[in-house]
This record gives C-alpha cells, structure tokens and sequence, in this order.
C-alpha cells in the first residue's frame, strides 16, 4: 500500500507540550485508582529474584536471562532491579511512572498523526485515543509486571515517530536501532510489533525518492527480531506448545471481534464449551461494528482515502501478526477467553489511534453554521466521555482490588518483621522463602534483608541461623500483627508458616484460593475435572485422600470401565521437582479413604515444603451423557479431602 505523505510540518513546541500535557493527565486521571495497589501475582517472582541479586546470591548475568515462563524480559528485569534498589516495595512511583510511559507512547503517536496529515487536531485525536481505551491495556497498566509492555510500546513508538521527523535527526536510525533492540529485550513475546519502525523507515525512504525492495533499517529490524527470538528460546526450559491448524481461528477471531470489543468494552458474550457459538456470536458483533464503522468511513473519503488512513492500516500489520502468534500459542484457551483477556486488544491502540487521527483531519466544519458546529461538538464530547466511561469501568472491574489489598497487609507486616528482627539485630534468618497467608507467591527472605533492610543488621544465613533466638521474635511479632501463636517459625533451618493448611478438606470450607481443575463447592466435596491442583504444606510422610466416582452409573454408558484409575503426584512449587506417588483404582460407590507415602517427595526436600497435589484421571464423561442432565462439564472424580499432617 503505498502512502503519500506531505512535507514534515514544522515542530511547535507549544504544540508538543500541549500533546504532553493532554496525554499525561488523561492517562494519570484513568489510573488513579490504581496507584495505591500493592505488588501481587507475577511481582512476587521479580521481587525475589531482583532481591536475591542484591543479596549476592544470584548474579546479575543470570538474573537477566532467566525466563519468567515463556518470556524472557533481560532489559525488563534490569528497570526492575534498579527501581528496587533505588525505591524499595513502594509501588506508586512504579505505577505513576508506568502510566506516564503509556502517555509518552500516546504523544509519539500523536506525532505520527501530525506528521502524516498535517493537522493539529488530527495529534490531538490520536492522543485521546491511544490513552482512552484503558479497557483494552488495564492488565498493563495495574499490574506492575506488565509494565513491560508499555515501555517496550514507548520505545517503538518513540523509533517511528523519530523516523517519520527523519529530516531533525542525523543519527536517527542508530538511536531508533537501539529503541527496537531494546523493546525486544523488554518483551520480546510481541517481536512483530518492531516491525512498525521499519514500516515507517520504508515511506520515508520512498517520499525521498530511494530505491530498491527494502532498506537496509529493515533488514536490521528482521535480524533484531529473529536474534533475539531465537536467543530466546534457547533459554526457556518451559514446553510451549503451538498449532497453526488450531491456532489460525483463534487470531481470525481476536481481529473480527476487536471492532465491537473496541465500542463495547465490558459486555460478556457466553458459548458453549467448545467455544464456537461464542465466536459465532463475537465475529457477527464484530463484523456488524465494522461494516458500519467502514461506511461512515465511505462516505466521510467517498473523494479518497488520506494518507494518515493508509499509515493506519500498514500499522495494523504488526498487530495481526502478534494475533496470529498469540492464537498460535494460545489455541488451548476458549474464544471466550481471548476475548475477556483484554491485553491483547492493546496491540490494536496504534493503528486505532491513527486512523481516529485521520478522521479528525478529515471533518472540516468551517462551512457549517454555528448552530451546527456546536451541536456536532457536544455530540462528540458526549460520545468520547461515554467511550472512555465505559472503558473505565471495564477496567475497574477487572482489577481485583482486594487481592492488592491483602497483599498490602501482608507486606506491611512484613516490614514490622524487619523492624522486630532489626531491633534485636544483628541477626541472621535462614535463606528461604515464606508463604504468607493471602499472597500469590512465597516472598524469598531475601527481600526482607535487602529490599526492606539494608543487609547489615539483618543477613541471610543458614548454618548460623539461632532458632531459640529467632522463634521468639516471630512469636513477639505474630502477637503484635494479631496472629495465633505459633505463627512464623525456623524448623529444622526453614522458614515456616505454621498456619498454612495441610490438608485441604471440602466439609469445612471451599478452598477457592488453593486449588485449580475443580467445579464449584457442593459441601463436602468438590467435582473435579480432567487434572485437579491442590496446593498445601507438606506435613507428614503420608498422603491421606478421600475420594468417590459414580461407577455403577458410568460403568452403564462405559462398560470396559471396570475401575476409575486416579494418577497422584506432587509437585514442589519453588523447584519443580514432580514426584509420582502411584495410581488409586477406585473400584466401587461410597467414599474411601487412601494413603500414600510421601517419601518420594520429602526425600527430596523434607518437611515443610509447599507442595502441589495433581491428581490426573483419563475416565473424562459429562452428566449431559450419563444422566441427561443440561451439564455439559467434563467431570472425573469426587474429592472430599486430601493432604498430610503437621505438628510443629
């Protein structure tokens, strides 16, 4: 598609300042409510790991290259470690600058507008629409962790815009080189958004009258991106599975469904379990939005499409791109999934942003009446409000502001810990991490001596670790927090968290926090699916399950299943190590109880380790089928209770 653009506009710095100064606060003022949430989720294995570097017990070099899943983030990690170094846990400052680098992304767009249209207001436009649509980036924006994204956007979209001004800058494809390498090592998992510089490098180069297929800014962002990609797989130890045949439908729906998604964020579509009514249904809303959205379009450049417009479309190829990676990689997820995952309609704000420019440049109201024109802009205004209203609150109900809360709580007793420990200083605590209740993760205590310490009164230790010294401490702290003594312990030389359950047992209560694969709560016992996740504390050396199947039911609809077989594992969550413990046949109705030794798992790490029970059963069948009920979940087993015994 070949765009044919005007001659760069002279740069007026009021104008600029004005772009900053509109893209800041709105961007501030959409994610207010979010500064004051405390770390959570995927945070706690930065924290620790940055905490560890500083500690001197992990080196930089492989702190940096070490995969957090399926990403590796070296650059990313870096910004990590040197703000905690520089600001401890107090996440506002980290919130308030990620917001400001979404605003910096949204000026550099605005910049493309002017730069390919001519017209003020068409920047202006964009700037609005780039930050507005918070309910496509809130997973970005108020999850620290996801910070990644936005600087590695600010990066990309600060190279295009250098590039398009080509004619202020001599060394403008060094510093936009170095712009893409970094976004790259920032997220590396979005590569084929570093393809947008090169696309802009290429019409600057025709407008001046270059020749040949590509230039040679291209050809560096090609080899930026399979370099790095490349690198990067060979250090994820993690099996990510892909599959193009599965994986094609799932981006054909992220692209058709992302006009509604856009106009209509926060509303729900349901489907069935596969998932095909529900893409049915999406890619009919979508279409529908579109079609309507392209006629005004029509009729709005029924002379010809503006260049602006046409930049618009060449920057929704990164986009698709990354769509069609992202179906590629997640072919497992529902369309249902996909489309409530709002962080992948981030991708869509550049070419949105640009084309919202390019109708702004377009809509002249010089010869309208007054009466009009006013009209028209109350209009407008009112329909940007409600736009950006509703996308609010799509993103306000998405963050799950008790969840940062608790873990508020938890890090401020953490710090009234460090202060105890402190005060009786210098002391040693063992090197280990520590579930505390509420939190998403074990905190390494790491990051109470060099994060919320300075590691001089506080140290990590192991063989000089003084538990007669140390439990009374934790008892003196748990009493001040308001925690049933005994809370925190050094057992045998590990951190532990005597309050953590055990056993999990559905006659008490629903264990939402700690399990995964299970249907809802039916007191005592819980359906489980395929694969059941049950995460406790390894208390004894042995495993103890209650467990029931309907077999004389199934056994009608499946006479070969003489026996509903249930392989039981363990899975030590800060390691990996996986256990098998052995298969149970359950043979008969009724609940029974099991054992099995644990021995294989605590030969390997001892007592006191969190650990997650897997339970895998490949007798899958529906109630739709077996009782011809309107339940069409998979289901497998009953479990009523499962875990160990711990007495500290």
């Amino acid at each position: 598609m070949r765009v044919s653009t005007p001659e760069a506009p002279a740069i007026s710095v009021r104008y600029a300042l004005a772009l900053i100064v509109l893209a800041a606060t709105l961007s501030l003022a959409l994610y207010f409510p979010t500064f004051r949430n405390s770390w959570a989720f995927d945070d706690i294995s930065y924290i620790n790991t940055s905490a560890n570097v500083l500690a001197g017990r992990l080196s930089l070099t492989s702190a940096l290259l070490l995969p957090h899943n399926e990403h590796v983030v070296p650059a990313f990690r870096l910004l990590f470690l040197v703000y905690l170094k520089l600001f401890g846990l107090n996440v506002v400052v980290w919130r308030v600058m990620t917001a400001l680098v979404h605003a910096a992304s949204a000026v550099f767009v605005a910049l493309l507008a002017w730069r390919y249209s001519g017209k003020a207001r068409a920047g202006a436009a964009a700037a609005i629409t780039y930050v507005a649509p918070c309910g496509f980036s809130s997973m970005f924006i108020w999850f620290p962790s996801g910070a990644a994204v936005p600087l590695a956007f600010a990066a990309l979209t600060g190279a295009s815009a250098l590039l398009a001004w080509r004619n202020h800058l001599r060394a403008r494809r060094i510093i936009a080189g170095i712009a893409v390498v970094g976004a790259l090592l920032t997220w590396r998992s979005f590569a084929p958004m570093a393809f947008l510089p090169a696309i802009i490098d290429e019409i600057e180069r025709r407008r001046e009258g270059a020749r040949g297929p590509i230039g040679a800014f291209s050809f560096f962002c090609l080899g930026a991106v399979v370099s790095v990609v490349l690198a990067g797989r060979g250090l994820i130890t993690e099996h990510v599975e892909s599959s193009v045949r599965h994986g094609l439908p799932h981006a054909i729906f992220l692209v058709l469904v992302a006009p509604f998604r856009f106009f209509f964020p926060g509303l729900s579509i349901a489907g069935d379990d596969s998932g095909r009514s529900t893409a049915i249904l999406g890619i009919t809303l979508g279409i529908a939005v579109g079609a309507v959205v392209i006629a005004l379009l029509a009729a709005l450049w029924r002379r010809g499409v503006p260049p602006l417009a046409r930049m618009a479309a060449l920057a929704a190829i990164p986009p698709i791109g990354v769509f069609f990676l992202i179906g590629l990689y997640r072919f497992r997820l529902t369309f249902l999934d996909l489309y409530e995952s709002d962080r992948y309609f981030y991708l869509l704000l550049i070419p949105i942003a640009l084309l919202s420019g390019a109708i702004a440049a377009s809509i002249s109201l010089a010869a309208w009446p007054r009466l009009a024109r006013v009209t028209f802009a109350l209009a407008l205004s009112a329909g940007v409000a409600g736009e950006i209203g509703l996308h609010r609150r799509a993103m306000l109900r998405l963050v799950p502001f008790e969840v940062y809360a608790a873990h508020g709580r938890s890090f401020a007793a953490l710090e009234r810990l460090v202060h105890h420990l402190e005060s009786a200083g210098p002391i040693e605590i063992p090197h280990d991490r520590l579930w505390y209740a509420g939190m998403c993760d074990r905190v390494d205590s790491a990051v109470l001596t060099h994060v919320l310490s300075d590691g001089k009164r506080l140290r990590l230790g192991r063989a000089h670790v003084d538990d007669q010294r140390l439990n009374p401490l934790f008892d003196d702290w748990a009493r001040e927090i308001g925690e049933t003594v005994p809370f925190v312990r050094v057992i045998d030389g590990h951190l532990i968290n005597t309050h953590l359950p055990t056993t999990i047992d559905f006659s008490k209560e629903s264990f939402d926090t700690s399990i995964l694969g299970f249907r809802g709560w039916e007191n005592p016992f819980r359906w489980m699916g395929r694969r059941g996740e049950l995460f406790v504390m390894l208390g004894s050396s042995d495993l103890q399950l209650s467990l029931a199947a309907p077999v004389s039911d199934l056994r009608r609809t499946h006479p070969a299943w003489t026996s509903i077989p249930v392989h039981v594992s363990l899975v030590d969550t800060e390691t990996g190590f996986a256990a098998p413990l052995g298969v149970i046949e359950i043979t008969e109705d009724g609940v029974h109880d099991y054992r099995l030794p644990t021995s294989p798992m605590t030969s390997h790490g001892g007592i006191g380790l969190i650990v997650q029970i897997t339970l895998d059963c490949d007798r899958v069948w529906k109630p739709s089928e077996i009782y011809g009920t309107a339940d069409r979940n998979d289901r497998t087993i009953q479990v009523f209770s499962a875990g160990t015994r711990f007495s500290p």
